[in-house]
């Protein structure tokens, strides 16, 4: 949500044009699908290392190469016929690709993990959806920051702050216990 106005913030000048933005911005919400697969393959990778397993790493990489190579050749060659009227956002198709490879990465390496792991919950599902609410709930109260009319900068530092806030307000009263630990550091940094 914060991506596209921040972006104007952070590089929009006479050399970063409203155009070069937008694309920006495209490749940046391809690769935020892609962001999540990178964590949980991490895990998995050093899962299949602990039980000195190179072979499922190695062959789930070389799958994703494959399947990013070829996924790259299709819509760079195709996107102009697809999307004509967007053929600059082409270069976004190509982060899009490499999220493509990473989900795929992350299934195969699932699968090969049921050899060591068959009846274990490799990731805790419950707590993911959970915390995806609590996002849905946090950029539905961001979003409405942009109704406000305001300076833009403004409006992006309140967004950042009132979205933190309201994340951990509801982690909090849904018993989480990362807000409670989180604020306990920051108050020692604080106050030493």
């Amino acid at each position: 949500i914060l991506g596209y106005p921040l972006l104007g913030l952070l590089f929009r000048s006479g050399a970063f044009t409203l155009r070069d933005q937008r694309i920006t911005y495209a490749v940046l919400a391809a690769a935020l699908l892609g962001l999540l697969a990178y964590g949980i393959l991490r895990v998995f990778i050093s899962i299949c290392y602990s039980y000195e397993d190179t072979r499922g790493p190695v062959i789930s990489a070389t799958l994703a190469l494959i399947t990013n190579g070829s996924l790259n050749i299709i819509f760079v060659l195709l996107w102009s016929y697809w999307l004509p009227g967007l053929i600059e956002y082409r270069v976004a198709s190509l982060t899009l690709a490499g999220t493509v490879a990473v989900w795929l990465q992350v299934f195969f390496l699932r699968r090969w993990l049921r050899r060591y792991l068959p009846d274990k919950q490799l990731f805790p599902w419950k707590k993911l959806l959970l915390q995806l609410l609590f996002a849905i709930v946090m950029s539905l109260i961001v979003s409405l920051l942009f109704w406000v009319s305001m300076n833009e900068l403004f409006r992006v530092v309140s967004a950042v702050f009132i979205g933190g806030f309201s994340y951990f307000l509801l982690a909090h009263f849904s018993g989480e216990t990362y807000p409670y630990r989180i604020w306990k550091q920051f108050k020692n940094r604080l106050f030493k």
